[in-house]
């Protein structure tokens, strides 16, 4: 399953002129290169980045009393787009757009109700552009009010495709398929320690049925839909 590059070259071409062009610096891709292990991969929030973070931290040796920050493993294992076009094994984990937005109210705004904890900086972003108290926010209202306001800054509502690189991603995967990608990536035993199941997962979700809601939501993450489907969704080279 690949995606080459004129491909994603042509459907960032889409997001031209909007909020979601950035740098090529800010378009972080890691590196990870050590025994028979080659990959290179794009972090994107919500796309398994935090099991990637774990797998990442865990080469080093971390043990609780000097654990490295989120910040601190992607700078060290950070490569450039041309260091990341040359790696064996060029991997892109996507998901459906509007399950990622799905995701991100499950975990930050219904889960925060249900655990009794204080907005963190997705809750106060949303706080801060629509003078809503995070608890208060049902899906169309976190949809229509925060996620599409044109305000939401936050990386995690920034497309899919806005993260890549000119790079031809020999294995493109969708995030549920990933355990078994990573056990062709650096082996079954580590694949099924640190991708064995979602990380930050989000438990229970209900079921949100606005059509209006998603309408909207995949009008906006068109670009991202455009990705999906000029996947090969045959075997990698």
């Amino acid at each position: 399953m690949k995606v080459v590059a004129d491909s994603v070259n042509r459907i960032f071409g889409r997001l031209e002129g909007s909020d979601f062009v950035t740098p090529v610096r800010q378009r972080p891709h890691v590196r990870c290169q050590i025994d028979s292990i080659d990959f290179a991969t794009p972090i994107i929030r919500k796309n398994a980045s935090s099991a990637l973070v774990r797998f990442l931290r865990s080469l080093l040796g971390d043990d609780s009393s000097t654990r490295a920050s989120r910040l601190e493993i992607l700078k060290l294992f950070s490569s450039n787009h041309e260091e990341a076009a040359t790696a064996r094994d060029r991997l892109l984990i996507l998901r459906d757009p509007v399950e990622r937005v799905r995701s991100v109210y499950q975990n930050k705004f219904v889960d925060l109700v249900g655990d009794g904890k204080q907005p963190g900086d997705i809750g106060l972003e949303a706080e801060r552009i629509t003078g809503r108290s995070a608890r208060d926010f049902d899906w169309e209202s976190f949809v229509f009010e925060y996620v599409l306001s044109g305000k939401a800054v936050d990386p995690h509502f920034k497309p899919q495709v806005a993260h890549l690189g000119s790079i031809s991603y020999n294995r493109v995967v969708l995030l549920e398929a990933l355990p078994i990608a990573m056990a062709n990536i650096i082996g079954p035993e580590l694949a099924q320690v640190f991708f064995a199941r979602k990380f930050n997962e989000s438990h229970g979700a209900e079921e949100l049925a606005s059509q209006q809601a998603t309408g909207a939501l995949r009008e906006f993450y068109a670009a991202d839909y455009e990705l999906l489907d000029a996947v090969e969704w045959g075997e990698s080279e």
